[in-house]
C-alpha cells in the first residue's frame, strides 16, 4: 500500500462542484455547517472535513448527532439548527442522501447542501447542490465501496490538490478515515485497504 495508490478525487461526480462552492463560502466569509452521523464512521468524517476548513480558515460550525435526542438521519430540527446560525453551506456526513424532502426544505431557505453520504441513492434528488458519493448514477469514480469517512477524506485530497499542496500534509484526515473505515466494516480492498494500512502506520 502506498499514497501512489489513491485514485484521482477529481473522478468523483461533484466533487469539483463541491469544492469551488467551499472556496466560495470561505472566500465570503460564510458559515458552512457540518453535521455528522452519531457513529464512528460519522463522526470521523465530519471530523476531517472541519478541520480541514478550520485549517484553512473557514468560518465553520459542526453538530454530531445525538441518538437520544435527534434520533438516527436528518430531521426538520436539525435543518433548523442549521438555519439559525444563518448557514450558506451544509455539509451532510453519512446521512442525508435519501432525505429528500428534508434537502428541500434546506434549500428553500437558502442552504446550499452538500451530500458526503455512501449509502445507495434510492432516487435523485432535484435540489440539492451537490452529492459526493460513488454510488450515485454516472459517478464514475473507479471503487464503490468507500466509508463517509474516506469520502471526506477525498473531498480533503481534492481541496489539496485544488490548491497544488502535497497529499502528504493531511496524515491526520487519514488517520481518521482509517477509524471510520474499520468501524464501518466496508470492505478492506481498493483504497479502504490503502486508508488502513496508512492511517495505522500513523498513530506509531
Amino acid at each position: 500500500p502506498s499514497i501512489k495508490y489513491f485514485h484521482n478525487p477529481f473522478l468523483m461526480k461533484g466533487l469539483e462542484k463541491s469544492i469551488r462552492r467551499i472556496f466560495k463560502a470561505m472566500f465570503l466569509n460564510e458559515t458552512i455547517f457540518i453535521l455528522g452521523d452519531s457513529d464512528a464512521d460519522g463522526i470521523s468524517a465530519a471530523s476531517i472535513i472541519f478541520n480541514q476548513l478550520k485549517e484553512q480558515g473557514g468560518k465553520v460550525k459542526a453538530l454530531i448527532l445525538n441518538r437520544e435526542e435527534d434520533g438516527r438521519g436528518l430531521s426538520k430540527k436539525l435543518i433548523k439548527k442549521v438555519l439559525k446560525v444563518n448557514s450558506a453551506v451544509l455539509i451532510t456526513c453519512d446521512l442525508g442522501i435519501n432525505d429528500h424532502d428534508l434537502i428541500d426544505f434546506a434549500t428553500e431557505n437558502g442552504v446550499d447542501v452538500i451530500i458526503a453520504d455512501h449509502h445507495m441513492p434510492l432516487k435523485k434528488n432535484m435540489s440539492v447542490f451537490s452529492i459526493i458519493n460513488p454510488k450515485q448514477v454516472g459517478c464514475i469514480y473507479p471503487f464503490k465501496e468507500l466509508s463517509a469517512s474516506g469520502i471526506a477524506l477525498k473531498l480533503v485530497q481534492g481541496m489539496e490538490k485544488f490548491e497544488n499542496k502535497n497529499f502528504m500534509e493531511i496524515y491526520d484526515a487519514v488517520s481518521l478515515a482509517m477509524l471510520g473505515t474499520i468501524s464501518d466494516m466496508v470492505s478492506l480492498t481498493d483504497e479502504n485497504r490503502l486508508i488502513v494500512s496508512i492511517g495505522l502506520k500513523n498513530l506509531k
